[in-house]
């Protein structure tokens, strides 16, 4: 899922395995062959699973329907039924609220530029045995 960490706990509690491997959908694919992964994703919320590989959008929408289904399976008709927000509280209350921010695409690359020619004069100074 994606590498917020926001999983971690979730299968701590449960006992569940976890695969954290470089994204892409062929190493999830091997992994979900092999019958060891079910669910899958990426940071882009690219999110899969083995009965369905599907990697955008839908996936989501089927996963929440499926979720909100099996919260409200006993409900009685004229009951309040639970909904998404109700899940995503119970979820924080259990496994608290875990989130990030991608400041990948509003970073300026003028600054690691700098630096990477910095680590390139630094480097070739630099002779066997030198220590930074």
């Amino acid at each position: 899922m994606p590498t917020s960490g926001a999983v971690d706990p979730v299968v701590e509690k449960l006992n569940l395995p976890i695969f954290e491997v470089p994204t892409g959908w062929k190493i999830f694919g091997n992994l979900m062959d092999a019958g060891k992964l079910s669910v899958c994703g990426e940071e882009s919320f690219g999110t899969g699973s083995d009965h369905i590989r599907e990697k955008d959008g839908i996936w989501a929408v089927l996963a929440w329907l499926s979720i909100i289904a099996h919260c409200n399976k006993d409900k009685k008709a004229g009951e309040k039924l639970i909904s998404v927000a109700d899940v995503v509280k119970e979820h924080w209350a259990t496994y608290g609220q875990i989130s990030f921010l991608d400041m990948t695409e509003e970073c300026k690359s003028e600054g690691a530029n700098k630096m990477v020619a910095y680590l390139r004069e630094t480097a070739s100074k630099s002779k066997t045995g030198d220590k930074f």
